[in-house]
């Protein structure tokens, strides 16, 4: 059979069906990382689109001029150049007048060796990748502009693709491009409608994003986490995309499922058969390159345990639903095994031992438990009917003598007893020390107790459970007890009254009213208070009149001055403000955009905002952490901001930075922390914190 795939060129009818669905003027100005020059290609603008994967911007050489967006393609003519082996002509990337970069938001969306594979891939079948490296730990590819949108368009615009159009244009078209990818040893991984886009010159269909390692949550094109887990593999992919552009919408869960005794796969009413038994077999039988290839040039077959009389053939092997998948294609002869959900692949059961042993003997208990955990049984049928190896058995052996205690895993019996043993040694003296240790731990102690080899050690440590912290002591003197409470504050989650704020409405001369506290955390002889309400509505930083002044760092916001001087001398008395705890604060990277204040992100401050770790950590859901404002905030209009005042709730400053270095991550009136945050300069709710000293002992 000959490697070249009959392709029908791109017609006009096709082009500007997809093309109703483009959005040319899609370039909004909402700047991030613009400006900046990456690889050679200058970050021009941000263009906001849908993808919960990356951000997108437009970029341009910076040996070049100003690019020009291109121009309305109603009916594109194929540029002159190269041909590849089918004679359609190739369009000439070098002539694009755009290039496209696209920053992941996760650290490890792609393998090193992968992005060096993509830049030397030389195909006409793929997007080419100019660029591939890293901004602050994040990967970023540059590709060029294409003006074409991906199928995925057409599907959201309630559009569909006619089997005519699968079998002539698109499929030859995906197998192409896959057969490229693996040659070079890449695997696509990210396979879907809107990884499928016509090239500029008009004359084919490119696959795009290959390279990425998907991460199940956030992705698109599927609607359950099986389906999408299945697009992990690039030919299962392909049946699940083909399904997916003839109906308009990704297959439902139930089509992985059974029903009424029949576990063939479930197709909407006037599927075509033929396009069913393709997808039953690239989604149940392992089909591969070869099978599609003859299904494209003979009608009727039936593909490895397939009947050709109807489209549900039947699924033997097929794993539980309540693990993870293993798919080993017998057909092969390979026994190669592909764990979806991640990257892991073994060509046989040596390979697959080889690494468990690797695990284990690193200590990375915790990986081998989770691969038992999620592939169990697939592990088990794979060992057992595939490879006729003990693997399984030995990674059993290896996971089930493992002892968990807090966040600690132990390889077994004895090294949980010696680990004791030392524990014991080592705090004989504070006895206080072990007692913590025994209550923390209680529940498990008393289960891990029953076991005989561990009963005698277990229960020494058990036998410190009863030693208890007294009551801290005072001395009496002259009739009044010391320590002095100075600050009323109880244990996380109360109440109290501290200082006096103008709370009623933004008239300067009206009355101060008692501030309300809520407790978040509490020492021995401090306590963490973060104001009850929304205190004021206004700016983290004013427009300033010196231009020069560096406003990427924590030190220089006025919000900073405001509240540790003028806020501070209002709200609370000489012998309050004696109370308050200068407090060395550390302010790291906004955790989604790795974004970090300039300078040392290190402030020493008496009032303060909590950051982003901080509101996650002191407020256990999103709930927790809504705000109702004061009277003041009210009538500087922080709920006219706010769609129908969303019960009366006011969004309120983080110090954390946000997505840029000019903004400040803040919470939502809804109580979600709003990563990418707001501009410095925007209004934006009050509601400052401070350690407080609650015994009366000076500094």
């Amino acid at each position: 059979m000959s490697n070249h795939i009959p392709t029908e060129p791109l017609t006009g009818v096709f082009l500007n069906y997809i093309s109703k669905t483009a959005v040319h003027d899609d370039f909004q100005g909402n700047y991030d990382i613009t400006g900046l020059v990456l690889s050679g290609y200058r970050v021009l603008e941000r263009i906001l689109v849908n993808s919960g994967i990356c951000d997108v911007y437009r970029c341009c050489r910076v040996s070049e001029e100003e690019p020009k967006v291109p121009e309305d393609p109603e009916a594109p003519e194929p540029a002159a150049g190269m041909t590849d082996p089918a004679g359609s002509p190739v369009f000439l990337y070098e002539n694009s007048p755009s290039f496209i970069l696209k920053l992941y938001r996760r650290e490890d969306i792609m393998a090193p060796d992968t992005a060096v594979r993509l830049m030397t891939l030389e195909s006409s079948r793929t997007v080419p990748v100019l660029a591939c490296d890293t901004f602050h730990n994040r990967r970023y590819t540059v590709t060029p502009f294409y003006r074409y949108p991906a199928l995925d368009r057409v599907l959201a615009g309630g559009g569909t693709f006619s089997e005519n159009d699968l079998r002539k244009i698109i499929i030859p078209a995906v197998l192409a491009g896959l057969r490229d990818l693996h040659a070079a040893g890449i695997r696509h991984g990210n396979l879907s409608p809107a990884a499928i886009v016509p090239d500029n010159s008009g004359a084919r269909l490119l696959l795009a994003d290959a390279g990425v390692i998907p991460d199940i949550s956030v992705r698109s094109g599927s609607s359950s986490d099986a389906a999408a887990s299945d697009r992990e593999d690039d030919y299962r992919a392909l049946g699940l995309t083909v399904y997916e552009l003839f109906s308009g919408f990704p297959p439902p869960p139930c089509c992985f499922g059974t029903k009424s005794g029949d576990s063939g796969l479930l197709f909407p009413e006037h599927f075509p058969e033929e396009l069913g038994i393709l997808v039953t077999g690239l989604c149940r039988q392992g089909w591969g390159d070869s099978e599609v290839r003859t299904w494209l040039g003979e009608t009727g077959i039936s593909g490895p345990g397939g009947d050709a009389s109807g489209v549900s053939p039947g699924s033997s092997g097929n794993p539980s639903p309540e693990s993870g998948t293993v798919r080993v294609p017998e057909i092969s002869g390979y026994g190669e095994a592909v764990l979806s959900g991640s990257s892991l692949r073994f060509r046989d059961a040596p390979e697959f031992r080889s690494y468990i042993r690797g695990l284990y003997e690193a200590g990375k208990y915790y990986e081998l438990r989770d691969l038992m955990n999620h592939y169990r049984l697939a592990l088990k049928d794979v060992a057992a009917n595939v490879w006729h190896s003990d693997v399984y058995d030995e990674l059993d052996g290896m996971v089930r003598p493992l002892i968990q205690l807090g966040e600690r895993l132990f390889r077994n019996e004895e090294e949980f007893a010696a680990f004791l043993e030392n524990l014991l040694s080592e705090n004989r003296a504070t006895p206080l020390n072990l007692g913590y240790f025994a209550r923390a731990h209680r529940e498990v102690l008393e289960g891990l107790k029953e076991r005989q080899d561990l009963a005698g050690i277990v229960g020494r440590v058990l036998e410190y459970a009863d030693v208890q912290d007294g009551k801290t002591g005072t001395i009496i003197i002259d009739g009044v007890s010391r320590p002095r409470y100075a600050v009323p504050a109880g244990e996380p989650g109360t109440y109290l009254e501290f200082g006096r704020f103008r709370q009623q409405n933004k008239d300067p001369d009206s009355p101060k009213t008692p501030v309300e506290w809520l407790v978040l955390d509490r020492t021995f002889d401090a306590a963490l208070i973060i104001s009850r309400q929304v205190l004021d509505y206004i700016p983290c930083h004013h427009e300033s009149e010196d231009p020069g002044r560096d406003l990427t760092s924590l030190e220089n916001h006025d919000i900073r001055k405001w509240l540790n001087g003028e806020f501070l001398e209002e709200t609370f008395s000489e012998d309050e403000k004696r109370h308050i705890i200068k407090t060395r604060l550390v302010t790291g990277k906004n955790p989604q955009y790795d974004i970090s204040w300039g300078g040392s992100g290190v402030t020493e401050d008496r009032v303060f905002f909590l950051s982003i770790e901080e509101a996650e950590r002191y407020f256990k859901g999103d709930i927790f952490r809504k705000c109702r404002p004061v009277g003041k905030a009210l009538s500087k209009g922080c709920c006219h901001v706010l769609r129908e005042c969303r019960g009366l709730f006011c969004d309120w400053w983080l110090r954390s930075p946000g997505g840029d270095y000019g903004s400040a991550a803040v919470v939502t009136a809804e109580g979600r922390i709003a990563f990418f945050g707001i501009p410095l300069s925007a209004e934006c709710g009050l509601r400052p914190a401070m350690w407080v000293r609650v015994v009366d002992i000076p500094e």
